[in-house]
């Protein structure tokens, strides 16, 4: 995976806050998820918004000066993408917004159904 400048408003909290699900690549920016598949099927530069208002939130609380210790993680056998963030004064991750996606679906982001996980020790 290869990634370019679409939009400099709009960008990820770091490298490992990005995660490519089928033809689909979501990310995890400072204010919400973002999906970058309607950006490259309507050639426009504006990722789509993907997160529920549980997960803006719950982003809300993200601890910003922490931002290097999130991370994404895409597991195929279980439908599911996990973003892991450091909430309130945490230095780590605490908190897992988990995106389940049905295959069948299709694996856009899109097609996701969020919860958010809380009180966890999820460091990688």
């Amino acid at each position: 995976m290869s990634l370019v400048l679409l939009n400099p408003n709009v960008g990820a909290l770091n490298a490992r806050c990005v995660v490519q699900i089928g033809s689909d690549t979501l990310f995890l920016g400072d204010d919400n998820i973002y999906s970058l598949s309607t950006a490259n099927q309507s050639a426009s530069i504006q990722p789509r918004l993907v997160g529920s208002e549980r997960v803006r939130e719950t982003l809300s609380s993200i601890n910003l000066t922490a931002r290097e210790a999130a991370w994404a993680l895409h597991l195929p056998s279980r439908n599911e993408v996990w973003f892991a963030i450091p909430t309130g004064s945490s230095q780590v991750p605490d908190t897992l917004l988990v995106g389940r996606y049905n295959p069948s679906n299709g694996t856009e982001g899109s097609s996701l159904v969020w919860s958010v996980r809380r009180g966890m020790d999820a460091r990688c």
